[in-house]
């Protein structure tokens, strides 16, 4: 489904991925792949608040959606956001099962050509944009700045990941 529906393909994911297919009465919905969380991620890490020591320690409790996708030939007005809701109100039980890791947070990019209109429905949090440099991308080469978009698996998240205070406050996502 990934393959021929979604524009990267389904593509080959990096640390310890975990796909989820939804499907229903009707069909095949959808569904998203979720596996290891950027390298290097300034304003993800400021958002965090946390320094290059603390991102190396938990990189591992950090977490990517790496694909999502609602099929094109359906429309209906909130299941991206319940497709996401599904998919990520299983991924702290699955992981830590799976990998003996439970993630905290989900980060997620988000091209231009898409709004994050069913992040931020789903309570998704935009800290800013990417710098433009893919995981895949040869050095020097610049590809579409992304919206970084972060989510909580957990409540107490930041005191797992060592960090004290409050989340940085953020700038109001692009309109």
């Amino acid at each position: 489904m990934l393959d021929a529906e979604h524009p990267l393909g389904s593509g080959l994911h990096v640390g310890r991925p975990l796909r989820y297919p939804v499907g229903s009465d009707h069909g095949w919905l959808g569904g998203c792949v979720v596996a290891a969380s950027a390298l290097v991620l300034k304003l993800r890490d400021r958002w965090i608040g946390r320094d290059a020591a603390g991102r190396e320690a938990h990189l591992d409790r950090i977490v990517g959606l790496a694909r999502f996708l609602i099929r094109p030939d359906l429309a209906c007005r909130t299941l991206a956001s319940t497709v996401l809701g599904l998919c990520l109100g299983r991924l702290v039980d699955d992981a830590a099962a799976g990998y003996g890791v439970a993630p905290l947070p989900v980060e997620t990019f988000v091209g231009p050509a898409h709004g994050g209109i069913s992040l931020r429905a789903a309570n998704r949090i935009h800290v800013g944009m990417t710098a433009g440099r893919g995981r895949r991308s040869a050095a020097g080469t610049q590809v579409p700045a992304k919206g970084i978009w972060m989510y909580s698996l957990v409540r107490d998240w930041r005191r797992r990941l060592g960090v004290a205070g409050p989340a940085v406050s953020l700038p109001p996502p692009p309109a």
